[in-house]
């Protein structure tokens, strides 16, 4: 293996010429990874590197730049020992923090503007935090907010919060930190309410709201602290105009707590780093309770206290260079102020956190372990195509952004990587450098794991407070430029974002489902990208049938059907606790059970079938749209043939299950599961003819349905079409790469083409993804027999008796 000397690293160090040099030879210090057969590998400290040589190279530019003006300044000669002379001359510290404001941006109305944008942000933040619905996922943190406030209520007796007996989904949630939901279900414990009610809700969405704007007002003073209250002023206009952010903002209780945590805690480094080497108390307790923030709500958060490490290290650096190495007194001191802070920022997390609290360092890497390695797997609509999260491609997250952040924001963006160098030099190099990093480095992180992403980008919400600031310094180098167009450039910004801002204050319930001109706004983005994807448009279809007198005081007792049952039961509260029965049914079995109303969202309804238009179909009552792009629809059965005929398939009575769905497509001829229930009883009664037609037309209202191609594929074989047949499997396969049914109908017209060994290696894929399937057990058995091979036919035939 090979080996790595020190001494010859210093050695190395000592050779090198200039500051650059000496650094990036620091950088390069650590010793290698290797793996099998004593390669190389990449690891985290290989790609931190990446992006720390590309900030000193920006550092050492405009240090090189700033010496030299300097120098020029100074003495009005050029010769290199006036430059060294300078070069030593210059104050590190205040060159690296210190902002370079022209005063513009602080007068002309900026001050006034700034302080009416502030009330406007909460005046805003606050009306959607009342107007908005339950989040899907609060029927995992609702729980857990109750067992923490158990846990330590009881002083630790109560031991529920660790989920020891669960097996399902739960057991993960105790490797999250309970910082919001210890709060959120303590003040609701303390007002008196359950989580039976609706204000239960409210409340949480309030304490939401409030992590919101504690992220939004830490950037405002960040970058009233870098650029006066114009750059404050254009922080804030961006904020208002940041739907998704806001969205998220009042009802979002894993995401947004841990990226308002984030956001202080890295606006607080900068200034513990501005005032070292002796930080002010302030600076270090801002930083210690953003950190303790961030990781009592999830174990990332010790990504900023790896943060502080490493950019009090180049600190170090830069001010005494690698000298300082041998001035113990300097190192200690810096050593002391961040291990100081990070322990004590950890310990603060864990009095939040009950399972990291019982083992903190095993536990604390058990929850490192698992959400390292953690791949949850559920559909995902992206671009049109359905694609399991754990599969998706690395694009994922920057198209996602790219459609989803406000034009103005997105042009800020760019502006702010455009003018990297102006940006550092007007507002601070030690700033911007830990605003990109603090952006870009998870991300490239994340990319060059290939994690599984869901819902979008929310996972990633803790990146856009260092983008939406750097859009603001963006945006602020603009107006620097031709600072006689200042209010030009905020109008032609108010501009870019006015529908962004428009659809935060017209659809207040969902204004985290925004999508940007770029993608056409949500009406572009229906069937291509999910939309409403934690079905919170369930309140406004409850708000409706309450209007309507569906839903009533006196009302008599009603069932509905839904494929989001926790929302609709908390929405619903306790007025129609013993009228109303929730009744949970998946969309493609939507009438497997008997109701009267259905209220059904867009989540995992496939793109081909909302971009064919099919839905909603004939039986909707009401839409609720945002952006005239429907999210969720109330279904109404005037009659009951769909349920009835579905009961009389189970009972095997098809005889009987064919006039109802008949009666059913003739008054709702766009019902494709009616449609398909036909094809099936026709398959079954040996008239392909007729199937065939009845499987086409449910495909023709609901392409790439799953049911249907396997129907379509199933009449071809019935007809020996083994060709069309063979199509139709390995489309279904395009639409799921995981169906066992096709790869076990393909095994089959493999050996009815006599291809033997094909037939095996489908039937070998088809018991990777269901190991019960007992019929293919018994092909592979038949197979091998015939090949004369009796030990595998055998062993297969075993496999098979166990099922």
């Amino acid at each position: 293996m090979p080996s790595w000397s020190p001494g010859c690293f210093f050695e190395k160090v000592q050779q090198s010429p200039d500051r650059r040099e000496k650094i990036l030879c620091l950088l390069s210090a650590s010793p290698p990874c290797y793996g099998k057969n004593n390669k190389p590998c990449k690891n985290l400290a290989e790609l931190l590197t990446l992006p720390i040589i590309f900030t000193i190279f920006a550092l050492e530019h405009m240090a090189a730049k700033k010496i030299k003006a300097t120098a020029s300044a100074a003495s009005g000669s050029s010769s290199p020992r006036r430059a060294k002379q300078t070069r030593e001359s210059v104050n590190w510290g205040e060159w690296l923090y210190q902002q370079r404001s022209d005063g513009s941006g602080q007068a002309g109305g900026w001050r006034q503007l700034y302080w009416a944008l502030s009330l406007a942000v909460i005046l805003l933040t606050g009306y959607l935090a009342v107007r908005v619905g339950v989040n899907g996922d609060d029927r995992f943190q609702v729980e857990y907010s109750e067992r923490l406030v158990d846990y330590f209520s009881s002083f630790g007796s109560n031991k529920a919060v660790f989920y020891e007996e669960d097996e399902a989904y739960t057991q993960y949630v105790r490797y999250y930190g309970g910082a919001f939901d210890l709060l959120a279900g303590g003040l609701n414990r303390v007002l008196g309410f359950s989580p039976d009610e609706p204000v239960y809700h409210r409340v949480r969405h309030l304490v939401n709201a409030s992590f919101a704007l504690l992220l939004i007002f830490t950037l405002a003073f960040w970058a009233r602290d870098l650029g006066g209250y114009r750059a404050a002023s254009l922080l804030l206009l961006l904020a208002l105009g940041s739907p998704r952010l806001l969205g998220h903002g009042v009802m979002n209780p894993k995401d947004i707590p841990f990226a308002a945590g984030y956001t202080v805690a890295i606006y607080f480094l900068f200034r513990l780093l501005r005032s070292l080497p002796k930080p002010r108390p302030v600076d270090m307790a801002g930083f210690v309770l953003g950190a303790a923030l961030a990781t009592g709500q999830r174990v990332g958060g010790l990504l900023v206290i790896a943060y502080a490490g490493l950019f009090m290290a180049i600190d170090f650096l830069f001010r005494y260079g690698l000298k300082g190495l041998i001035d113990y007194k300097q190192v200690g001191r810096y050593a002391l102020y961040w291990g100081g802070s990070s322990l004590l920022a950890f310990g603060l997390a864990l009095l939040v956190w009950p399972y990291a609290m019982q083992s903190p360092v095993k536990h604390t890497l058990e929850a490192l372990e698992v959400f390292s390695n953690y791949s949850v797997r559920i559909s995902v609509l992206f671009g049109g195509d359905t694609l399991f999260s754990d599969a998706i491609p690395r694009s994922y997250p920057l198209v996602w952004m790219g459609i989803t952040i406000a034009l103005p924001v997105l042009a800020g963006i760019a502006a702010a990587l455009f003018l990297s160098f102006r940006l550092a030099a007007q507002f601070s190099p030690a700033a911007v450098g830990l605003l990109w990093f603090a952006a870009i480095f998870p991300l490239a992180y994340l990319t060059y794991k290939d994690s599984a992403l869901y819902d979008g980008w929310r996972q990633l919400l803790f990146l856009y407070p260092s983008l939406l600031l750097l859009a603001a310094l963006g945006w602020e180098s603009l107006v620097r430029y031709k600072a006689a167009w200042q209010w030009g450039f905020a109008g032609l910004l108010l501009l870019l974002q006015a529908d962004a801002m428009a659809f935060s204050v017209k659809y207040p319930g969902y204004s985290y489902v925004y999508f940007n001109p770029l993608q056409g706004g949500v009406k572009g983005a229906h069937g291509y990208y999910e939309t409403d994807y934690w079905g919170v448009s369930t309140r406004d279809a409850v708000r409706w049938m309450e209007k309507q007198g569906v839903l009533h005081a006196g009302m008599d007792s009603l069932t509905i059907a839904t494929n989001f049952p926790y929302n609709l039961k908390w929405e619903l509260g306790t007025d129609y606790k013993d009228k109303v029965k929730v009744q949970y049914v998946r969309f493609n079995a939507r009438y497997s059970e008997d109701w009267k109303y259905g209220i059904f969202t867009n989540r995992f309804i496939r793109g081909p079938q909302l971009r064919a238009g099919k839905w909603p179909n004939s039986k909707a009552v009401h839409v609720v749209e945002a952006g005239g792009a429907p999210l969720t629809v109330i279904e109404k059965n005037q009659t009951n043939d769909a349920y009835m005929g579905e009961k009389a398939m189970k009972e095997n009575r098809l005889e009987i299950a064919l006039p109802y769905f008949e009666s059913e497509v003739t008054l709702h001829p766009d019902n494709e599961l009616a449609w398909m229930n036909i094809a099936s009883i026709y398959a079954n009664t040996a008239q392909p003819d007729e199937a065939m037609k009845a499987t086409e037309t449910a495909l023709a209202l609901a392409p790439e349905n799953e049911t249907a191609l396997y129907m379509q594929g199933h009449i071809h074989l019935m007809k020996a079409n083994l060709r069309a047949s063979e199509e139709s499997f390995q489309h279904l396969l395009r639409v799921n790469p995981e169906n066992s049914t096709a790869y076990f109908y393909l095994a089959e017209i493999s050996r009815q083409n006599k291809s033997n060994r094909q037939a095996l290696r489908y039937l070998e894929k088809a018991l990777t993804y269901n190991p019960q399937l007992k019929n293919a057990y018994i092909m592979a058995s038949q197979i091998y027999e015939a090949e004369g091979d009796f030990e595998n036919a055998a062993k297969y035939k075993q496999y098979a008796e166990q099922f």
